[in-house]
């Protein structure tokens, strides 16, 4: 039984990375990385609701594994590890923009808008903290993104 177990949480984690994958691939390269100048308002109408697009089919992704958490179906090392990955994600210019957009679609699960909220908010915290010129005086490059 507990073969089988972990079998299939092996399952779930390798479909769940393949999706990621799939989801990151199609978003533009500097929307990807945390820094870039890239942002959803500079964008065409067209091209911003694409990439909006697929920050949804992102957050779908993330509130799936966030059921799937609390549900037991994955372990905490999973959990642990996708959520580094939002972590990352949430770094990029994008991902901030695109949540404030799509949150509401969320309503229907105020645990996953909650998490996302402070998610977001304890990174932008962290990046204000390590900008050239904060209050520590000090500054560090954050890690690359998801």
């Amino acid at each position: 039984m507990i073969l089988v177990r972990d079998q299939l949480r092996t399952i779930v984690f390798l479909e769940y990375t393949k999706r990621f994958n799939k989801i990151m691939s199609r978003l533009p390269v500097n929307a990807r990385k945390p820094g870039s100048p890239y942002r959803l308002a500079a964008l065409p109408e067209d091209d911003r609701l694409e990439v909006v697009s697929v920050f949804r089919d992102y957050f779908n992704m993330c509130s799936e594994e966030m059921w799937l958490k609390s549900a037991g179906r994955i372990d905490s090392g999973t959990w642990d590890i996708w959520c580094e990955g939002m972590k990352d994600a949430a770094r990029t210019p994008a991902f901030p923009e695109a949540w404030s957009e799509l949150a509401d679609e969320y309503r229907y699960h105020p645990k996953f808008r909650k998490f996302m909220d402070v998610l977001i908010g304890a990174v932008a915290k962290e990046q204000t903290h390590l900008q050239p010129g904060a209050s520590s005086g000090t500054s560090r490059p954050s890690k690359p993104g998801a």
